[in-house]
């Protein structure tokens, strides 16, 4: 019997699955993925998934097995604690593939909830609890993972008080100490309130169930810093890392899913510059990207055409390029100047500057999903002019419009009225993918329009992560990309209080009260309008978080890598257990 079950979030997206599920031979396009608006989730009703061993899915029979696969990664690791860490590139890629959730996202269709540790789940007749049957899994030390390792993980996901990472998006549904362990292999997970996205939380990457024995034994630094030599469960042990060289995998025999996974292991080779990136993939010095990279999709679509098809570009949605305000310390402490910046910023500059056009101006969620982003072109700091003053519709490629002149002055007498002209700090960015260009642009336009000279502080990743954890500096340059695709997932990181795009614990609380009430509803007028509430307070400029603009992170993969599914984010579907090797393969 299949174990399965469709993500309501995800739903939606069943219409245009043909143009995300891109399998090596396939034929992409470059242009960034719009997502469609998702649904409304329902309240649950009750439901029970039959119990029974591991089932091997169909496509395992036509996968070919061994090779060790070279892929790169535009960083190595930095943070090994995938529940205290958010960061996709230094910890989720690197650390949590040795490790599986309780269920998981199908990795070859995307859009449906499947069984991972879990074997078999019920929801109560309430709707306001989930009992989980846990398949026979072994810790790669022999010691069996139990009910107890899930109550553990998820207690520490949630932690009151502590500054988390992705995980933290939880606690909006799970409430500290309120799962119990029936027996050693079924655990009852109770909801704060019932809600129908509980279970694709469940299944993001970051949602790993660790060894509560294995933890225990460590201290929170030796987890953080390395490798830990943490019992795993998942379809890869940990071998050997190289800092700043690379990173290698081995295939763990004893993985209790059957068939999986197809190779012998794979090394990621931390590449951080694009030009020797590119040229690894030409010369197949690597067969692809370990998911996203921030490729410049213009540069992979033109690899594509003169590869014959050798090299796929990979386009994946829902990224976020953002800058961060320390709003503890002077000046973006003060909301004026925030605000400021919203509107003195020129996205449609950073866009053909940086994107060559590839991204989206859009709003504050992914473009399509939410009503009252769709008029995000006539908003102040938004706003572009034609000849006649009139707001254009689509700036972007556009010659003969300007930013609107209304915005810059006001930006100029909020910054004059704080008392901040002429300000001099600096702004802090990784060396990967486009953050560095686009900061060096926002530089020049702060420079411009403000008066504001900013020295750019260049690291890599964990150097990054570093300076944002000691609060070095006021502005910092990054990029956000959901975990699912769905309003509720962008605000749980980005805008609550423990969101693990929110370093400085940022808290608007008229925001934070809207936010309580759009994830306990569930009708979708009602949706709508909290929504609509929500980005009329996002309108002010006044977060932590300065938005950019929405685009796609380019990736790509080499034809003889098989069975690849475009996901709807690029934070799951992260072990790549499913992946096979064939050599012969051809365009």
């Amino acid at each position: 019997m299949k174990l399965v079950r469709t993500s309501l979030f995800w739903v939606c997206l069943m219409a245009i699955v043909p143009l995300l599920a891109v399998s090596c031979g396939d034929d992409p396009t470059p242009t960034p993925t719009k997502v469609p608006a998702p649904t409304a989730t329902s309240a649950p009703t009750p439901t029970a998934v039959p119990e029974g061993a591991f089932i091997t899915p169909k496509w395992v029979d036509t996968g070919k097995y061994g090779g060790v696969v070279d892929l790169m990664l535009a960083a190595g690791p930095g943070r090994w604690d995938v529940h205290v860490s958010g960061s996709l590139t230094t910890t989720q890629k690197p650390s949590g593939r040795r490790f599986n959730q309780i269920v998981e996202f199908n990795p070859v269709e995307p859009t449906q909830v499947i069984g991972d540790l879990a074997k078999s789940w019920e929801l109560s007749q309430d709707g306001n609890s989930y009992t989980f049957k846990l398949h026979d899994v072994t810790w790669s030390d022999g010691v069996p993972l139990t009910a107890a390792d899930i109550v553990f993980s998820l207690d520490r996901m949630v932690t009151p008080g502590k500054k988390m990472g992705k995980v933290a998006a939880l606690r909006s549904y799970y409430a500290h100490q309120t799962a119990t362990a029936i027996d050693d292999s079924t655990v009852n997970v109770p909801m704060i309130f019932p809600v129908g996205s509980f279970l694709d939380w469940l299944a993001a990457d970051p949602m790993k169930i660790l060894p509560k024995h294995g933890l225990e034994a460590k201290t929170e630094d030796e987890i953080m810093t390395g490798p830990a030599d943490l019992p795993a469960s998942g379809p890869w042990l940990f071998k050997e890392w190289r800092r700043g060289d690379f990173l290698e995998y081995e295939k763990n025999p004893n993985y209790f899913k059957t068939g999986l996974p197809f190779w012998d292991g794979f090394k990621v080779f931390h590449i951080g510059d694009i030009a020797r990136a590119m040229s690894a993939l030409q010369t197949e010095q690597v067969l692809g990207t370990d998911g996203a990279f921030g490729l410049k999709a213009q540069d992979v679509d033109k690899m594509e055409k003169d590869s014959g098809g050798k090299i796929k570009l990979v386009l994946y949605p829902g990224v976020l390029d953002i800058m961060y305000f320390d709003v503890t310390s002077e000046p973006f402490n003060d909301p004026r100047v925030r605000r400021a910046v919203y509107l003195a910023m020129d996205r449609k500059e950073l866009c053909e500057v940086t994107r060559k056009s590839f991204c989206e101006l859009g709003g504050f969620f992914i473009p399509g999903t939410v009503k009252a982003d769709n008029d995000s072109w006539n908003w102040p700091g938004y706003r572009y002019v034609d000849a006649s003053g009139n707001v254009v519709k689509d700036p972007i490629g556009r010659t003969d419009v300007t930013k609107d002149p209304r915005d810059i002055q006001e930006a100029k007498d909020l910054v004059k009225a704080a008392g901040y002209e002429n300000f001099k700090s600096d702004l802090v960015v990784p060396n990967a993918g486009d953050w560095e260009p686009i900061a060096v642009v926002m530089r020049q336009q702060l420079l411009d329009t403000l008066g504001w000279d900013f020295t750019l502080k260049v690291g890599d990743l964990a150097t990054f992560y570093g300076e944002l954890a000691n609060n070095t500096a006021p502005l910092y340059q990054i990029q956000s990309a959901p975990i699912l695709g769905t309003p509720e997932a962008l605000i749980s990181a980005l805008y609550q209080e423990t969101g693990s795009s929110n370093p400085f614990k940022h808290d608007i609380p008229e925001l934070t009260e809207l936010i309580d009430k759009l994830f306990r509803e569930f009708d979708p007028s009602k949706r709508d309008q909290l929504l609509e509430d929500i980005v009329e307070i996002l309108k002010q400029g006044e977060s932590h978080v300065l938005t950019q603009m929405w685009a796609g992170s380019g990736g790509a993969w080499n034809v003889k890598i098989r069975n690849f599914v475009l996901p709807p984010t690029s934070q799951i579907v992260l072990k790549m257990e499913h992946l096979w090797l064939d050599p012969d393969a051809t365009p």
